[in-house]
């Protein structure tokens, strides 16, 4: 529902981009949290990323997403039954000085 609050329409855009990759992550059997901590991490940082076909590598069904980011068999069918939790802490954003 965070699409509704947006300013601008690149804001829902990108509001709805993050969540298609949470959503994604969740249904392929990943901790969203997880998988897009290590997204953000590896993506800027990969030299070949403009090479055809190396964007794959990041997919949540891809086997180069490392074992950390993937739920046990059990845990699956929870995650996927659980409630979106927000990426980032509203406590964190609360303590940021003003206009970061």
């Amino acid at each position: 529902m965070n699409w509704l609050f947006s300013d601008t329409p690149r804001g829902a855009e990108a509001s709805a981009a993050i969540y298609s990759i949470v959503v994604t992550a969740r249904l392929n059997g990943l901790n969203q949290r997880a998988y897009l901590e290590w997204l953000l991490t590896e993506m800027p940082s990969d030299p070949h990323l403009g090479e055809p076909g190396r964007v794959d590598r990041y997919l949540p069904w891809s086997d180069d997403v490392p074992a950390s980011c993937r739920l046990t068999t059990g845990r699956v069918d929870e995650g996927a039954a659980l409630p979106d939790e927000p990426i980032v802490d509203a406590k964190v954003l609360e303590a940021l000085p003003e206009g970061s």
